[in-house]
């Protein structure tokens, strides 16, 4: 594993086999994440598979009250039985004399509160991008009737490729049916909404999206709107929905629209999270990056790298389409026909047997392929400078395009661009991207220094300033 270990300790999982003999795995506990509540959070390694994982420790000692141990073993069987790209993946969990430790999916990039907490305010860009991840986790949820009552910056990871992953359902609830309130206060009081705080009236999914609100309204401004230094004045102003945008600050109108109106009083008034994703200010008329960048963590994306987003007259933003791997499609419409912008992610293996790469297409022109998006997995192939093969986990039959110039219609869930054999050149005209390859986090002092990937060191200075020297220097 890449993160470091300060102290190793070994940890045994003894499992029990039907015939009564038992199986010992071992378990390196490393580095320290962080705590909340009972849990202190580690790495974990697996000896046997050397898979690294984040370990939540919680000590027996801390469950001898009935409602303790009834509030793990919900939060253990309610994120056991959830599936989703958005959502920190499960593991296992097991125990020993001492503690129970669950095992759940490590992300490498922390949590969106220390992103925050490095770059002191995101920008609208890369709040899109975030948004509709949170909003794709949280519909999943409530279509499964779970209430997460804990959506907050320090319970929203970001793996390796920058993907949102949330956790942490240690508050998480699920309803017995439509319509079922619930009345337990319960929350963290910048990101609590005021019907939980009226433990009388009962609540449900509206929480979720009123947390969501107060996310927004973060990243943008850089602190929670309704944050002061007593809890008691935060209450009344939550209670009141008493907020506002400072002077000054750097935020559009459409934000701003968004904002206030998630962040209502009443719960069946505020938007919902179908037409949080049709708003202006996620639905602008441009194409929203499925992931960002991760130089992103260190500092804004490039101007250069929004502008092959920005919205235009002649490109209108139709639909944001999901398939079940969580590939993304975003869908332009153009006076010279239907265009795609996308990034391919296949997951699966080539005829060689070596990982499918990811490609991105953000600009078409008539030399790069134009894809046109018939349906859930059908696509017109057009202008093809080389072999497209077409991978489908549905039928392993591998189909492969040679120059085609025609339109040709065709089955697909998995898209790979390949080395045109004839030529020698790479079919797609997809330029290299400029990547951090490693940083040194210092933000508690002075800022965070970096390492391109060109050979360029700099550093981004909490103030905003930034300092760079070119490739060998």
């Amino acid at each position: 594993m890449d993160a470091s270990v300060s102290e190793t300790v070994i940890i045994e999982e003894r499992i029990t086999k039907v015939n009564g003999d038992f199986h010992i795995k071992r378990h390196a506990r490393g580095k320290f994440l962080g705590k909340g509540g009972f849990a202190k959070v580690y790495i974990f390694t697996n000896l046997e598979t050397n898979k690294g994982m984040a370990g939540k420790v919680m000590p027996k000692a801390n469950l001898n009250r009935s409602r303790s141990r009834q509030k793990l073993m919900t939060e253990i069987r309610l994120h056991k039985s959830i599936h989703h790209q958005n959502i920190v993946k499960f593991e296992h969990v097991f125990e020993d004399a001492d503690n129970v430790y669950i095992m759940l999916e490590f992300c490498q990039n922390q949590s969106m509160n220390e992103l925050l907490k490095r770059r002191k305010n995101l920008t609208e860009f890369e709040v899109q991008c975030y948004v509709i991840q949170i909003v794709e986790a949280l519909k999943y949820l409530h279509s499964n009737r779970i209430i997460h009552r804990d959506l907050k910056l320090g319970n929203m990871f970001l793996n390796d490729k920058m993907q949102i992953k949330l956790g942490d359902f240690g508050l998480a609830t699920k309803l017995e049916f439509d319509g079922e309130k619930k009345r337990t206060v319960c929350g963290t009081p910048n990101y609590i909404a005021p019907e939980i705080l009226d433990g009388n009236v009962g609540h449900s999914y509206q929480v979720d999206v009123w947390a969501l609100g107060v996310i927004i309204y973060t990243l943008i401004i850089g602190k929670p709107p309704f944050e002061t230094t007593d809890i008691k004045l935060t209450y009344k102003k939550i209670k009141e929905c008493d907020f506002s945008f400072p002077d000054g600050a750097v935020i559009s109108e459409s934000a701003k629209d968004m904002i206030s109106k998630i962040l209502v009083f009443q719960p069946e008034k505020r938007l919902t999270l179908d037409e949080i994703l049709v708003h202006p200010f996620i639905n602008h008329g441009g194409p929203i990056p499925q992931f960002m960048p991760v130089s992103t963590m260190a500092c804004p994306p490039t101007s250069n790298y929004m502008k092959q987003f920005a919205a235009n007259s002649t490109s209108q933003r139709m639909k944001i389409a999901t398939d079940s791997d969580g590939d993304t499609f975003d869908i332009l419409k153009s006076p010279k026909g239907p265009l795609i912008s996308a990034r391919f992610t296949s997951g699966l293996k080539s005829p060689t047997g070596s990982d499918a790469p990811t490609f991105d297409f953000f600009r078409m022109t008539p030399k790069t392929p134009k894809l046109d998006f018939l349906g859930t997995d059908r696509f017109n192939l057009q202008g093809l400078n080389g072999s497209l093969v077409l991978l489908s986990p549905k039928t392993p039959k591998i189909k492969t395009l040679s120059n085609a110039d025609n339109i040709q219609e065709v089955e697909a869930e998995h898209v790979e661009i390949k080395e045109n054999i004839n030529t020698k050149k790479k079919t797609s005209q997809i330029p290299s991207e400029l990547r951090v390859i490693k940083w040194y986090d210092y933000t508690s002092k002075y800022g965070l220094g970096y390492a391109l990937s060109n050979g360029a060191v700099g550093i981004f200075f909490n103030d905003g300033t930034k300092l760079i020297a070119p490739p060998g220097e």
